[in-house]
């Protein structure tokens, strides 16, 4: 079947009249959609990202944003920019190549994917590989499934797009590397879409790797005239041999912990550094944090670490729990163990032992 015959066919299933196409509501010529197939793509939770509660571990509500509808839109009317500023290089055949045999085998389900996102004027927000695949298969005169948004200024549009460029789902996306990121922060910045003290927060909330979020952070600042305290690689043999050239005497243990570590929720310093000093050991010992963006991040992290590493913030957590054993007030642990081999099972409603068992 031609692509042309596979796209009438497709038009005429979920349209609602596929051969009279509305030219009055915007300045964009679509296609309604059949309320059925409008009502699948809702219980498919494929809203856009920030109007979509499915989706707020990912998305928090976004007030900026207001979904309109669905429709099947003409592509040549969608408008693009040169080149996708959440991205910092230009779309290839490669990227592509494998959207379009999805599209061109009728596997590409509008309604099934968090679609492609356009403004009230035509412009395309979010979606520039789907829409370069559906372009390449169906030609200027095809159509996509899209999302029409309203958005409260072109800031909330570059916000959505660098967010729906952060979110893998099940369709074939290419996520925003670090060259993407370091790249849309430049152009967000230059467009004043927020200020160099923002920089930060909003790279810190990029799935990057925290390395790769600091350096970003760092380029940015220093191409901006900040004079930044750049960040030291630590090795943890760095540690004990500093150390030891400073106060003559040694360390007896050493952890790279993470910011929010306490000498009770990481393993390692509870049964390294907490149980010996419940034996009576004295423990000297050396920490570097991972993961601080600054400096100013890493003093207040081991301001906390002052206290949540000590014998003390151990005794009162301890305390809580003699005291909800004592008083009868703890709670019962119930393990549910998912089968892990072909000829396991679950093991359900397993109860943990208990302090009275």
């Amino acid at each position: 079947m031609s692509d042309t015959r596979r796209l009438k066919r497709l038009l005429k299933k979920i349209c609602k009249n596929p051969n009279n196409p509305i030219r009055n509501k915007y300045p964009f010529i679509y296609l309604a959609i059949l309320e059925a197939y409008v009502d699948v793509a809702r219980t498919n939770d494929t809203l856009p990202f920030g109007v979509n509660p499915e989706f707020y571990h990912m998305a928090p509500k976004n007030k900026n944003i207001t979904f309109l509808e669905f429709a099947m839109v003409r592509i040549g009317d969608i408008k693009t920019k040169k080149y996708n500023p959440a991205r910092a290089d230009a779309i290839t055949g490669d990227e592509i190549s494998s959207i379009e045999n999805i599209i061109s085998t009728g596997a590409y389900c509008g309604w099934k994917y968090i679609p492609p996102v356009i403004n009230e004027k035509g412009e395309l927000i979010a979606g520039y590989h789907r829409y370069e695949g559906h372009l390449g298969v169906w030609g200027m005169d095809g159509y996509i499934w899209v999302a029409i948004c309203k958005f409260k200024n072109e800031a909330a549009e570059f916000d959505y797009n660098e967010l729906e460029n952060q979110i893998s789902l099940e369709f074939e996306k290419k996520l925003a590397s670090y060259e993407d990121v370091l790249s849309s922060t430049r152009y967000g910045l230059q467009r004043k879409f927020y200020t160099l003290e923002e920089v930060p927060e909003r790279v810190n909330k990029k799935r990057l790797k925290e390395a790769e979020k600091r350096k970003i952070i760092e380029t940015i600042q220093i191409e901006n005239g900040v004079e930044v305290d750049l960040h030291k690689t630590v090795r943890r043999t760095e540690v004990f041999s500093e150390y030891k050239a400073m106060k003559n005497k040694d360390l007896n243990f050493v952890a790279s912990i993470s910011m929010g570590d306490t000498i009770i929720n990481n393993g390692r310093l509870l049964s390294a550094v907490l149980l010996p000093a419940v034996e009576g050991e004295d423990m000297n010992i050396g920490l570097s944090v991972k993961h601080t963006s600054s400096l100013n991040v890493l003093n207040k992290e081991r301001e906390r670490l002052q206290k949540e590493m000590g014998p003390k913030y151990a005794y009162d957590v301890a305390m809580k729990i003699i005291n909800a054993v004592e008083s009868n007030t703890m709670g019962k642990i119930t393990l549910n163990f998912k089968d892990q081999y072909e000829n396991d099972e679950w093991k359900l409603d397993i109860e943990a032992e208990n302090v009275n068992d």
